[in-house]
């Protein structure tokens, strides 16, 4: 008798259990997209003979490895705090990794953007994205394939979509050269490399041409044409990539 009673109970806290976390918006079965073998390409900006125009301090060439894609960016840092975890989502940007007839998926660029914590705000899941429906509707969708808080952060997450924008590839190496200003005949740019969005202090360097001996400049393999050139503004035109 006393058997019957004891699984009585466990199945009684089965069903409350199970209760609450259709209450908190939880439910298994959605698929987890994976932005490993997404596929990156060489960029550059702008394109070889396009007639460009640039002010002061602005890139006149750029070059790298990434890739151009839809940006969910989150505007302000949301928890849903419900049993039986806090899931949280960080203000940040999420580049789409894979869409269908149904869903986007976004994930971080910094998987610690989006993560689960308990009562005493220990983190222990970091490793999660968004799956945002065509109905917009957005939600928390963990490894597992686990969806959090569907009706919560589709009404309370605070979000704007980027048609498109560079995503830089991992640890990618870039270019690129910057527009300092005209002195009479002298024209002034700032080479830089970056690698993973840090400046390279060694491989940064300045260089000034002279536009009365020629209006084609160069460095490494890159050469472009200058059109128009004033102490704010250059006009110019690229005839090869770094």
């Amino acid at each position: 008798m006393h058997s019957i009673k004891e699984k009585g109970k466990f199945l009684h806290l089965i069903s409350i259990t199970f209760i609450l976390l259709l209450v908190s918006g939880c439910y298994s079965g959605a698929t987890y997209f994976y932005p490993e073998n997404l596929n990156e390409m060489k960029i550059l900006k702008p394109e070889i003979g396009i007639i460009s125009h640039v002010s002061l301090g602005e890139p006149i060439i750029t070059s790298g490895y990434g890739r151009e894609v839809r940006v969910l960016k989150v505007n302000r840092t949301l928890k849903f705090p419900h049993f039986p975890f806090n899931a949280t989502i960080t203000e940040g940007l999420y580049p789409l990794v894979y869409e269908d007839d149904n869903f986007e998926y976004y994930t971080p660029m910094d998987d610690h953007k989006m993560f689960f914590s308990n009562s005493s705000g220990e983190i222990f899941y970091t490793k999660a994205q968004l799956r945002l429906e065509k109905s917009n509707r957005v939600a928390f969708l963990s490894k597992k394939g686990t969806i959090w808080g569907l009706d919560f952060f589709s009404e309370h997450l605070d979000y704007t979509i980027i048609p498109t924008m560079f995503i830089e590839k991992i640890d990618s190496f870039q270019q690129t050269m910057l527009y300092l200003g005209k002195d009479k005949n002298n024209i002034r740019f700032s080479y830089r490399e970056f690698s993973n969005n840090m400046i390279r202090d060694s491989f940064t360097t300045e260089i000034t041409y002279d536009l009365s001996e020629s209006t084609i400049i160069g460095f490494k393999s890159f050469k472009a044409e200058i059109i128009e050139a004033t102490n704010t503004n250059l006009k110019y035109k690229i005839i090869s990539s770094f």
